[in-house]
């Protein structure tokens, strides 16, 4: 302690007091400041003369790495071995200096326990009540579709009569919702969408108007129309075929159209075809409901 408390404020000096006559003003005094307090001459002079000597690191590559208690044995191995470099690359300089280790700070236990401030979380939605709202679903009253939506906290089964409640505010607006509708024959139907509701009614009422005009041309000809469900994979055997051609392109990984027919078997296609009548049956026998297929 004695000999490191001069060498430090000698280098202080030398920091910060870069005119060179200033500087050997500033040193005497500092000299003087020891002498006074007892410091021996000898000491002072060593102390000096090792704050005046610099180490260049300029052509030395540092090695950077978290500190570990352990860590000279790493770099007594990297010392021992370093003059290979020097002899293999002959022209690289910096390979001739010994590397510079360097030490970064670790994880301690305060990083791992304390979270970053990621700041605070904007607030998408508005309050549009000053209390709670009720339960149940609600036109939004901004919209072309509000007709179609039934006010009311809760429904009824279309066949057992059983009442359900519903839980939540739901309006035209709402997005990500399982929703009802009910046909005037008494059946429901039941699907789920991302998309607003309103949005999903707009496509129900565009097909439905796109399949009476279809119907109407096939009434005109004479020829005798399914009634087809909208949403209805289970009556579309494409489904299935995609299912088989993903599972064969993960398993032969076929590069041209030509090599997918060869592993696309005919037998296959029929079979689908052929489950038509299947499929138009369970259809019917489950009332509309989710099939086996």
């Amino acid at each position: 302690m004695k000999n490191a408390i001069p060498k430090s404020q000698f280098k202080r000096v030398h920091r910060i007091v870069s005119d060179k006559t200033r500087q050997t003003q500033r040193l005497d005094e500092m000299r003087s400041k020891f002498l006074e307090r007892g410091y021996p001459p000898q000491t002072l002079n060593t102390s000096e003369t090792i704050s005046t000597t610099r180490t260049s690191s300029k052509d030395r590559i540092p090695f950077v790495h978290d500190y570990h208690p352990l860590s000279y044995i790493l770099h007594r191995s990297i010392s021992r071995y370093w003059h290979i470099l020097g002899t293999a690359h002959p022209r690289i300089k910096e390979f001739k200096e010994p590397f510079l280790p360097c030490f970064r700070r670790p994880r301690n236990i305060r990083d791992k326990l304390v979270r970053a401030d990621i700041g605070t979380i904007q607030q998408t939605s508005t309050q549009r009540f000053l209390t709670n709202p009720k339960y149940g679903t609600f036109p939004c009253l901004q919209c072309t579709q509000c007709n179609n939506v039934t006010r009311g906290s809760t429904f009824y089964h279309p066949h057992n009569g059983k009442q359900y409640n519903i839980k939540g505010y739901f309006t035209c607006d709402t997005s990500f919702v399982v929703y009802l509708i009910k046909c005037p024959c008494g059946l429901c139907y039941i699907g789920e969408t991302t998309q607003p509701i309103k949005d999903r009614i707009s496509k129900h009422k565009s097909t439905i108007r796109r399949l009476s005009m279809l119907w109407q041309k096939f009434r005109d000809h004479h020829l005798k129309a399914l009634s087809w469900a909208a949403q209805s994979p289970d009556l579309k055997p494409i489904e299935n075929l995609w299912n088989v051609i993903k599972r064969m392109l993960d398993s032969h990984k076929p590069s041209n159209k030509e090599e997918l027919l060869t592993f696309l078997r005919q037998k296959q296609c029929e079979r689908l075809v052929e489950s038509m009548l299947r499929r138009m049956k369970a259809v019917i026998k489950y009332h509309g409901y989710s099939i086996k297929y």
